[in-house]
C-alpha cells in the first residue's frame, strides 16, 4: 500500500504500477503450467479454447452444473478441495 503522505496522484501510480506488475507475473506463471497436451478421452484444447473464446455465462454455467453433477464434485466450487483448504 502507497503512503498516506504521497499525493493521490501518486498513490494511483504507485497502485497501477504494483497491480500491472502482479498481472504480469500472474500471467507469465499461469503460461508456465497451462497443459498444451492434448489427453485421451478430454477435449482437444483447441476446440475447449475455441468454445470458451465463444461461449456465454449461460454456456459456462451449463457446463459447470454439468460437470458438478457428473463427478459429485460440488466441494470444488464451494471452497471445500483439498486445495483451497491449504492456501487459507
Amino acid at each position: 500500500m502507497p503512503s498516506d503522505k504521497l499525493s493521490d496522484k501518486d498513490r494511483a501510480a504507485i497502485t497501477a504500477k504494483q497491480l500491472f506488475d502482479y498481472l504480469h507475473l500472474y500471467n507469465r506463471e499461469t503460461e508456465l503450467y497451462a497443459d498444451t497436451v492434448d489427453r485421451p478421452r478430454t477435449v482437444p484444447n483447441r476446440l475447449f479454447q475455441k468454445f470458451l473464446d465463444c461461449a456465454s455465462e449461460e454456456d459456462l454455467d451449463d457446463i459447470l452444473i454439468l460437470q458438478t453433477k457428473m463427478y459429485n464434485c460440488a466441494h470444488s466450487y464451494l471452497g471445500r478441495s483439498g486445495f483451497a483448504s491449504n492456501i487459507r
